[in-house]
């Protein structure tokens, strides 16, 4: 279909499909956007917290491994700011001339010669959330701070991201998580995991709605 600026996707059709979805999958609640060019339509559906306090779009969420196209970003930051410097920073700089004893792969020719390319690009043998961990380690290095407080300093103030956090220990008024237990037919209440030891991985919070805009601000940038 043609989908005009003035025309909501967010139909009572699609609101039924995604109830649909909902039940079937058991899932409590949700929040979601839908991007056309210039418009954004979000709406929210189900539960944030059992009994009876309601999803919104203001809702927030972690947004897990989101995190890692940031973590990517800010390298290429750290770099950008290297250039002029004595020991400027590349992307074929081996991780362990910056970790040292802090990156050990299997062998040694890995350890010694395993880039910050290789790393982020899944090259190096570590999987995917070790690979981004190591590199978060090294940003911190680099930028002599957390990796937080290097994001919201290169990325997220510039960029105007003021819905954006770092860990879901940084804000309130999240929604409760649950498990589905099939035997019981009742929803199990867990907790939330704090993913700030997992950095550059997924220790991203941000708000689906109104942070929305925040995300599109980030993804315009990497797509110019």
């Amino acid at each position: 279909m043609v989908l005009r600026s003035s025309n909501s996707p967010l139909t009572s059709e699609f609101d039924a499909l995604i109830q649909q979805q909902m039940d079937k999958w058991k899932v409590p609640g949700l929040s979601m956007a839908v991007v056309h060019g210039s418009s954004t339509w979000s709406k929210a559906y189900g539960f944030a917290q059992f009994p009876d306090r309601k999803m919104t779009t203001d809702s927030l969420f972690s947004t897990c491994s989101t995190t890692k196209a940031f973590t990517a970003a800010a390298m290429s930051l750290a770099i950008d700011d290297s250039m002029n410097t004595e020991s400027p920073l590349r992307w074929n700089t081996p991780m362990a001339s910056i970790l040292g004893d802090d990156f050990v792969l299997g062998k040694d020719y890995n350890t010694m010669h395993a880039t910050v390319e290789d790393t982020l690009s899944h090259r190096s043998g570590l999987s995917t959330h070790d690979a981004c961990t190591a590199v978060s380690h090294a940003l911190e290095q680099i930028e002599d701070g957390t990796l937080g407080e290097t994001l919201k300093k290169g990325i997220w103030g510039p960029l105007g991201m003021n819905d954006t956090y770092f860990s879901v220990i940084d804000v309130s008024g999240d929604p409760s998580g649950y498990t589905w237990d099939p035997d019981t037919n009742t929803y199990i209440a867990e907790p939330y995991m704090n993913d700030v030891a997992i950095t550059g991985t997924g220790a991203m919070s941000l708000q689906i709605g109104r942070s929305l805009s925040d995300l599109l601000r980030f993804h315009a940038i990497s797509m110019l």
